[in-house]
């Protein structure tokens, strides 16, 4: 069963993940604006960083929706 400290835990991961990945796309804009070109490892680099904070982002949902439906369920069950 998660705790409320693997909820933490997962929320700091998540926004960690999307901090990361937005502070990327920024210096991205900057080089474009700048005139340089990114060459293809850069996109594929951001590309992962991509799919890792939608990929954290999803777990933290699943496991807060989990969590309230056993908040939901056990009242029921107790009784």
């Amino acid at each position: 069963m998660t705790t409320l400290n693997d909820i933490y835990i997962l929320q700091r991961v998540a926004e960690k993940a999307s901090e990361k990945y937005n502070r990327r796309c920024r210096r991205l804009v900057a080089l474009y604006r700048a005139g340089r070109k990114v060459d293809a490892r850069h996109w594929d680099y951001t590309d992962c960083m991509r799919l890792q904070m939608e990929s954290t982002a999803r777990d933290l949902d699943m496991v807060i929706e989990q969590q309230a439906m056993v908040a939901a369920t056990e009242p029921a069950i107790n009784n």
